[in-house]
């Protein structure tokens, strides 16, 4: 039986389709390239284990739509009802680890905590960032029992419909986007961790001093990180081999067309800069803010949109067993998308809570997964007076890391740096 009303009764038996971008994860997730992202929230106090697995259980009763585990039919993957709690677990390992089939048939999503800290790891096939948010802090009203609701926030409403079936133009035709996909992409390099591990490194900059920059030069804080992260990659010694800085940044793709799906919906949009395309602090502004201006107008959004919709309609791609069809997606990713970034650069946003919470937490920090081609990715969100840049990393080094750090400092920004250690 098919589901979309998620405020009736489950049972295991009911089955949800996997939306749009979805669809690929499964595919393309291995011990290197994980799927998994993180959110966490470091608190003023040490968890209390049980407490928190009260907290998680009432949320995910709030919100069923992130209680479901991933099934294989020959043609496709589907959700259904997990009937199984998630059993809240002390850390043990580095951050966003992969989950095998085995761990995705029980659930999509892992419970965490260490010390102060709270983290919700979710397999990208369930949702996107703002659901995580949302879950986040539905938990955190549980954990510490406050009478704020969650139910007060626009995106909550239980919504599980493919948001980009709903605004796909039926008449379109899959346009691609070959310019960007080539073999020049400058790539870190270094030795890997062994075992999958990952490290992290957060640094928190006070929102003040980042927004004196941004208002100095008429640009989103958003572009001013991203062109101190090309910066800092113009640094390294192999980008001299006129290789292009491509970053991608996810975008809500709900800011432009209106939806309350709790399930995927974001685009890509990606920046690209070769070493001797600008030659000022200034002059990189600008190319940035007009890259993501052109990318950010809501025509181009729609035919990325359209492009995957017309590739999930596709006659070979509805009729290929699903062991072939998973197997093609894998090539895909690695020749066509893994290889033509550098890094990817995911901003949450602001983190708001009612005053009663806002009292009980330090901050927030936001970790998506490094790959093989992108050994570094970058994860972004802000709350209270600073906003948190969080770098995961699966080799050792690079000195990019370091020299990102230090340019922010050389621009007059107030940043404090700390991170796990391998």
């Amino acid at each position: 039986m098919y589901f979309n009303n998620v405020e009736k009764k489950r049972t295991s038996q009911e089955w949800l389709k996997l939306d749009t971008a979805a669809q690929l994860f499964p595919a393309t997730s291995s011990p290197t390239n994980s799927s998994v992202f993180r959110l966490s929230v470091v608190l003023n106090q040490p968890v209390d284990e049980i407490v928190l697995q009260n907290a998680t259980q009432k949320a995910l009763e709030e919100m069923p739509s992130l209680n479901l585990r991933l099934r294989k039919g020959f043609f496709k993957r589907y959700f259904e009802y997990s009937p199984l709690p998630i059993q809240v677990e002390k850390e043990k390992d580095t951050p966003c680890q992969y989950m095998n089939d085995n761990q995705l048939t029980t659930h999509l999503m892992r419970v965490l905590y260490y010390g102060n800290r709270i983290s919700i790891e979710v397999h990208h096939t369930l949702s996107d960032g703002l659901s995580l948010t949302n879950f986040l802090k539905t938990l955190l009203t549980y954990y510490f029992d406050t009478a704020y609701s969650n139910k007060n926030n626009s995106y909550f409403v239980q919504d599980t419909e493919d948001s980009y079936i709903k605004y796909a133009t039926s008449d379109h035709q899959y346009k691609g986007y070959s310019n960007q996909f080539n073999h020049d992409t400058y790539h870190l390099t270094g030795k890997r961790y062994p075992f999958n591990q990952t490290s992290v490194v957060h640094g928190h900059i006070k929102l003040v001093s980042l927004k004196q920059i941004s208002k100095k030069y008429q640009v989103t804080v958003n572009t001013v990180i991203i062109a101190v992260l090309i910066l800092a990659f113009q640094k390294q010694e192999r980008h001299k081999q006129n290789k292009k800085i491509k970053i991608a940044i996810p975008v809500n793709l709900r800011t432009f067309f209106p939806s309350t799906t709790t399930r995927n919906f974001f685009g890509v949009t990606n920046v690209i800069v070769g070493h001797a395309d600008v030659q000022s602090f200034s002059d990189l502004l600008i190319a940035i803010d007009t890259q993501l201006k052109e990318q950010l107008q809501k025509h181009s959004l729609l035919d990325r949109i359209n492009d995957n919709d017309a590739l999930q309609k596709n006659y070979f791609a509805k009729n290929t067993p699903l062991i072939l069809k998973e197997k093609i997606l894998k090539l895909g990713f690695r020749y066509f998308s893994e290889s033509n970034k550098t890094l990817t650069v995911s901003n949450l946003g602001i983190m708001k809570l009612p005053q009663e919470l806002e009292n009980k937490v330090s901050h927030f920090e936001a970790i998506p997964y490094p790959t093989i081609k992108a050994p570094v990715s970058c994860g972004i969100i802000s709350s209270k007076e600073h906003l948190v840049i969080s770098f995961i990393k699966n080799i050792e080094g690079p000195s990019f890391i370091n020299d990102f750090f230090s340019i922010v400092t050389s621009l007059g920004m107030d940043i404090f740096i700390h991170g796990n250690n391998i």
